[in-house]
């Protein structure tokens, strides 16, 4: 569902460790960071900064666009579709966070993205059926 190139751009541009060529570890990466990002948020909420806030949603939703322009709506199914509606909902999400200065709507933000995650981390646990090889070649994009 996502192209080697955009999961290593997204965690590049977060500065996200890529572990090996494995994009669905990079994703994780991603996540872990996006997640660390809306922490980063909620701090400046608490703190009135502003302009730290405003930066930090708009790297963070620079990523959430990379991934989701990054679908391959063909190959990937309803599960493509899913994650487009998941990271449009998260764009709107992070656009409501710079008009209202909610620190609860992070919190949400985590929890989803959190679970996300999970499910990526999932895919790379031998115990759980995933590995640390690449996904097929069929469920990424060219």
């Amino acid at each position: 569902m996502y192209p080697m190139p955009s999961a290593a751009k997204a965690a590049e541009l977060y500065g996200a460790a890529s572990a090996a060529a494995n994009p669905v570890a990079e994703l994780v990466a991603v996540h872990d960071a996006m997640i660390g990002r809306l922490r980063d948020v909620k701090l400046a909420i608490a703190d009135g900064r502003i302009e730290d806030r405003l930066a930090t949603i708009t790297k963070i939703a620079r990523v959430i666009e990379m991934l989701r322009m990054a679908l391959d709506r063909e190959r990937g199914g309803d599960v493509a579709a899913n994650l487009d509606g998941l990271y449009t909902y998260f764009a709107r999400r992070l656009t409501s966070v710079n008009f209202t200065n909610d620190a609860a709507i992070c919190d949400e933000l985590i929890s989803r993205l959190a679970e996300l995650r999970s499910g990526w981390a999932a895919l790379l646990d031998p115990a759980n059926g995933g590995s640390d090889a690449p996904l097929e070649a069929a469920s990424l994009s060219a």
